[in-house]
């Protein structure tokens, strides 16, 4: 406190004997004495221009000051036009860089903001960290990893420092007050008390852009306790399995680079494709700077895995699992909705990350509700979804919306797309799914022989449900028949016989229902109705060269 003390008066003496004034104190919103400390106050001789300047200006007639006031006006205009020119330059760049991204393909310039991501932002910080205080330190003799004592006792002079500040400026202050009276007295001049500086408002933002009102919390008289109970009660958080994307299993599509390239086709996501498209859009695993959707929704056939998809979301997020399927808030009536989703949308901050999962999505948006759903009105929620939870979730949030469907074009496409981002289609079995299928149900039980018709058993089950070819092998391997093994060795036949053992039999899905799917899909998806409109024009220009090859022949 006394070297600040005896810093400041030093600066009060060092203004008398130059100026023979003292400066204003600088106010504590400015900085106070870490302004004089660091030297950022006026000089006595500065102090002195100023004073001289302003003496200057009061001799000064009208004519001059209205020559003055052009002169500025002028001068201003000068710099509009100059920021004018320098943003038609940007615009220019900007415009060339577009034309060299449409010839070369896009570049990343981390340098720029918009591909500077946080974690580039942190190591950059984190860099010019370690070569400011880091660099000059040798730690190889420092095998204790003693601390720096230095460092730390810098860090304590700092925080008695900024304790102190507000104490000294008024002691100063109040000192500075007692020097003008006396100089004041001695210069036979009246003593005027020094008027407070005012802090500068910043600038209000242009009209029209106001701050949305935040909505009332409508449950601010109860604990997180009792909300987190709550939504247990109803099952509305709850648990699940453990699981991982890498557990879904499937094959690759081997011949989609063809079918899109030279057939002009374009083949759905395999199986195999299905988990690198949920990790891209989970953990940014794909190009940089895509964008990750905050909602999606899975749409199968049922036993085709959109239940594991979602545990394993959960579990590889380390999510906690918030249930808003149309069966969970059955009980819950179309009046308590709104209160239901505030809280959930509350918890699921607190509790980040977390995934809110819709199972059977469709019926949130019935066209038509079946007269055996009726009495539990499973529209309800989807009439309040997307306003009071989907339009809420913020960027910041890490809050993931997915939902799964066994029937989405029952559902109303306007409001069903509004909710969900996304959309991906799990495809049908084909012959490579079903081989690593039947491979990993059998290696589990028994193991596969050499003898085991296992390729013909993969082509003929095409189009079977994953649950539908492991709950095969289940049922069809007990502990009996594992037993008698080694006497009846086991045949493809068998497991294919369970199927038509079933009541009612089991077949796999047909071409025509699976029909249903895709259409939907081409239509809610933006990227399908993307590549559809790519390949008529691909068709298109195909059309015309063949056309233009037979008038040549002609």
């Amino acid at each position: 406190m006394e070297d600040i003390s005896d810093h400041i008066r030093a600066w009060f003496r060092e203004f008398y004997d130059q100026a023979h004034a003292f400066d204003r104190y600088p106010e504590i919103w400015e900085g106070g004495t870490i302004l004089v400390i660091k030297g950022e106050t006026l000089t006595p001789d500065e102090y002195m221009e100023v004073q001289r300047k302003k003496a200057l200006e009061k001799l000064k007639s009208a004519e001059q000051k209205k020559k003055e006031a052009e002169a500025k006006k002028k001068a201003k205009e000068l710099e509009k036009e100059k920021k004018k020119a320098a943003k038609e330059k940007l615009r220019e760049r900007r415009r060339e860089e577009k034309e060299l991204e449409k010839k070369e393909g896009k570049t990343y310039d981390f340098k720029k903001p918009e591909f500077a991501t946080n974690a580039y932002i942190t190591i950059e910080e984190s860099i010019a960290r370690y070569e400011k205080d880091w660099y000059f330190i040798d730690e190889l003799e420092n095998e204790d990893e003693l601390p720096i004592m230095e460092w730390i006792t810098l860090d304590k002079f700092a925080e008695v420092h900024q304790e102190l500040r507000p104490i000294v400026d008024e002691v100063l202050r109040g000192e500075r007050e007692l020097l003008q009276k006396a100089l004041c007295k001695d210069n036979k001049k009246k003593y005027k008390p020094a008027k407070p500086k005012k802090e500068k408002r910043k600038r209000k933002g242009k009209k029209g852009k106001k701050k949305k009102k935040e909505a009332p919390d409508l449950t601010a008289d109860r604990t997180i306790d009792s909300l987190y109970e709550e939504l247990i009660e109803k099952s509305v958080i709850r648990t699940y399995k453990k699981k991982k994307i890498d557990d879904f299993i499937g094959d690759y599509n081997y011949a989609a680079y063809e079918k899109r390239n030279f057939l002009l086709q374009d083949p759905l996501a395999a199986m195999g494709e299905v988990r690198d498209i949920l990790k891209t859009w989970l953990f940014g695993m794909g190009p940089l700077g895509l964008p990750k959707p905050k909602s999606f929704c899975l749409l199968a056939p049922p036993g085709y895995g959109k239940t594991l998809l979602v545990e394993a979301i959960c579990n590889e997020t380390d999510a906690v699992l918030f249930d808003l399927s149309p069966a969970t808030v059955a009980p819950t009536s179309a009046a308590e909705i709104p209160l239901l989703l505030h809280m959930v949308l509350k918890m699921s901050r607190i509790l980040q990350p977390t995934v809110i999962c819709i199972d059977e999505a469709h019926k949130l948006f019935y066209k038509k509700i079946p007269p055996g759903e009726a009495s539990l009105d499973p529209t309800k929620l989807g009439k309040v979804l997307f306003k009071q939870l989907v339009k809420q979730i913020k960027k910041d949030d890490k809050i993931l919306l997915v939902g799964t469907s066994s029937q989405p074009w029952t559902a109303k496409m306007g409001k069903f797309k509004k909710c969900f981002e996304k959309f991906l289609l799990i495809p049908k079995t084909d012959y490579g799914s079903t081989q690593l299928l039947w491979r990993h149900g059998l290696s589990k039980k028994v193991g596969i022989s050499k003898d085991f018709a296992l390729s013909p058993l993969s082509l003929v089950t095409r189009g079977y449900s994953p649950a539908q070819i492991l709950g095969s092998v289940k049922q069809t391997l007990g502990l009996r028949r594992r037993m008698r093994l080694t006497r009846e060795p086991l045949t493809a036949q068998e497991l294919l016989e369970y199927f038509l053992k079933q009541t009612p039999p089991e077949y796999p899905i047909t071409d025509k229902e699976y029909l249903k799917f895709t259409k939907f899909y081409k239509k809610a998806d933006k990227l399908a109705k993307q590549r559809a409109k790519m390949l008529q024009i691909r068709e298109a220009e195909l059309a015309k060269q063949k056309a233009k090859e037979a008038k040549k022949k002609k």
